[in-house]
């Protein structure tokens, strides 16, 4: 019995770490969705092994959606995912499509809502988006999972009387069905909203550039209004040096008053006090 839990040991790992590459080593969608193939690895491990092995599979393929997404609820679904389809597995039906698809709407998609929209506060849409690919991604990749392990098990007692296939007929022809599908369906499914991305990022940009014309002439217009109302100031005093700067001061305040977009306009109080100086000191008898 050891040796028989030994020689899982080096199998288990090795599924995984290729889980833990498949969900790495991603396929981007949209929206910052990515598809992930690690839980076809995860169900390899359940249906070779059992259903612990599969969640040890399960947590450490999952783990990678950590460094991915930043919160630890995919790994969470995961693992359940791993421990409803393993015992269901064993001890009723050898339909692991058909498990999976009841995983997901039964327990997956309402864990999903509660994580993503109740706790992490996504929108609707967004959380609805985000479950929608991940029972999608997870039946997808079971399907998978069930013809690798139909190929294994057919090669691994072909030649054997005495062994009951562990996928019946009827299994096989309902998982080519739902791949025939499946497969379309999340194809077209993938494109088109790539699609409507696409016109949506099209749109978002012409009115980013639209905004930003009318924005650079909404301030050309207000520096040429303003431009006009220094040049007006320049024009009453053509020779600053020639007039007190008392007299400048209150035309300068009259403008501002009229215009209130100047925060602050002036002559420099030093030359206000330098002028009043000197005016006084023109002013006073001659002491020589």
């Amino acid at each position: 019995m050891d040796n028989e839990k030994t020689s899982k040991i080096m199998p288990v790992l090795l599924l995984s770490a290729a889980g833990f590459a498949g969900n790495w080593f991603k396929l981007p969608l949209f929206f910052n969705l990515d598809f992930l193939f690690g839980s076809i690895f995860v169900m390899l491990a359940v249906g070779l092994y059992g259903t612990l092995p599969g969640i040890l599979t399960a947590a450490i393929a999952a783990s990678c959606t950590y460094l991915l997404w930043n919160n630890p609820w995919s790994i969470i679904t995961f693992i359940c995912e791993a421990l409803f389809v393993g015992y269901l597995l064993e001890r009723k039906s050898k339909n692991m499509v058909l498990i999976d698809t009841f995983f997901w709407l039964l327990i997956g998609m309402p864990m999903g809502w509660m994580f993503f929209s109740s706790i992490m506060g996504v929108p609707h849409q967004g959380a609805l988006l985000i479950i929608l690919k991940q029972a999608i991604n997870g039946i997808f990749n079971t399907l998978l999972a069930t013809f690798l392990l139909a190929f294994i098990n057919y090669y691994k007692f072909r030649g054997k009387s005495n062994h009951t296939p562990t996928v019946s007929f009827r299994h096989a022809i309902g998982n080519i069905l739902t791949a025939a599908i499946l497969s379309p369906a999340l194809f077209f499914m993938v494109s088109n909203i790539r699609d409507e991305m696409g016109h949506q990022e099209r749109q978002m940009k012409r009115r980013v550039l639209n905004v930003s014309n009318a924005s650079r002439e909404m301030l050309k217009n207000w520096l040429d209004e303003h431009r006009e109302v220094l040049q007006v100031v320049s024009c009453f005093e053509k020779d600053p040096d020639a007039v007190p700067q008392d007299k400048i001061q209150n035309d300068i305040e009259f403008i501002r008053k009229t215009t209130t977009d100047f925060l602050h306009i002036g002559v420099p109080p030093w030359t206000i006090l330098r002028d009043r100086i000197g005016a006084k000191y023109r002013s006073s008898p001659d002491m020589h």
